[in-house]
């Protein structure tokens, strides 16, 4: 299966997801809190990360990480790997997909003082 960006819709435990292309991955990064999520799942490679914990760490409100995280698991630079029940809900669990790729750590090494 396919999603609007033409790629699998595998998650990030590799599935069937191919690495994002470097448009998406530059449209992704193109925001400063969108490069901050991401350095965040890079900060912490074990386990995935939700919106609820992104959204206490940076200080921002949950609507804003959220939309933000979304962008970037439509970009293919985040999947999802897990849904947990919470209090009725589902909070949604996600892992980077581009760990380790050296064009996006550049960006977001090069970047990090601007985004501060």
């Amino acid at each position: 299966m396919k999603d609007s960006d033409g790629q699998g819709m595998g998650g990030a435990d590799g599935g069937e997801r191919a690495s994002p292309s470097l448009d998406n991955i530059l449209k992704a990064l193109n925001h400063p809190l969108r490069r901050g999520i991401l350095r965040r799942f890079h900060q912490h490679e074990t386990g995935g990360r939700s919106p609820v914990e992104l959204a206490r760490e940076l200080n921002k409100p949950l609507s804003k990480v959220g939309y933000h995280v979304r962008v970037l698991a439509k970009k293919g630079l985040i999947g999802l790997t897990d849904e947990l029940p919470t209090r009725g809900s589902v909070e949604h669990v996600y892992a980077s997909n581009v760990a380790g790729d050296q064009q996006v750590e550049s960006i977001l090494i090069k970047s990090k003082a601007e985004d501060e």
